[in-house]
């Protein structure tokens, strides 16, 4: 009976294996912003569980929608997504390239007058050097009649970032770093 009751308690509490593939999922994400805002002279951010919870149920409601766009007002938090699909797009290859993305958008800033930019808005709030925490989710949808998967990738920072008039201190250009390369 003890045996039974172990087997039950253990059996309760390990991990599944879409939590394993979510965990290593979120660490190499927070890994790969954390490079990127080290290139810009900013601090790491921590991961926080209840962005993370936020950002999952975000996820899931754009992958429900069969849309990416964003959780508006964002008054508590800031916002970047990702969307990706194809072969190449599952959880386990894939942790990286949101991050990747948001960074290649530093093609379109101008350094000389940094402010707020279309163009650069996943950039800017992912380097922003108020911000200190982060959490991500995704989720997936099938397009039945493509055959496609999907995954939409939600991150969300606090404080929020991209506020107009604090650009200049909050972000900074690379100096003396080596891009990573896309």
């Amino acid at each position: 009976m003890k045996y039974a009751l172990v087997l039950l308690v253990l059996c309760l509490f390990k991990p599944s294996v879409q939590e394993a593939l979510d965990q290593d999922f979120n660490s190499r994400l927070l890994n790969q912003i954390n490079t990127y805002r080290a290139l810009h002279q900013v601090a790491n951010v921590t991961w926080d569980l209840q962005l993370a919870n936020d950002s999952s149920v975000w996820a899931k409601t754009c992958a429900k929608k069969n849309k990416l766009y964003h959780d508006y007002p964002m008054k508590t938090f800031g916002e970047s997504l990702y969307l990706c699909w194809g072969p190449h797009c599952i959880p386990k290859n894939f942790a990286e390239r949101p991050a990747k993305r948001w960074h290649s958008e530093t093609r379109y800033m101008n350094w000389s007058n940094i402010s707020a930019q279309k163009k650069t808005l996943h950039l800017t709030q992912m380097i922003w050097k108020d911000s200190t925490h982060v959490g991500c989710g995704y989720s997936s949808v099938e397009n039945n009649k493509k055959r496609i998967h999907k995954y939409y990738v939600v991150c969300r920072y606090s404080p929020p970032g991209n506020w107009r008039g604090e650009y200049k201190q909050n972000i900074f250009n690379i100096h003396n770093a080596t891009l990573i390369e896309e």
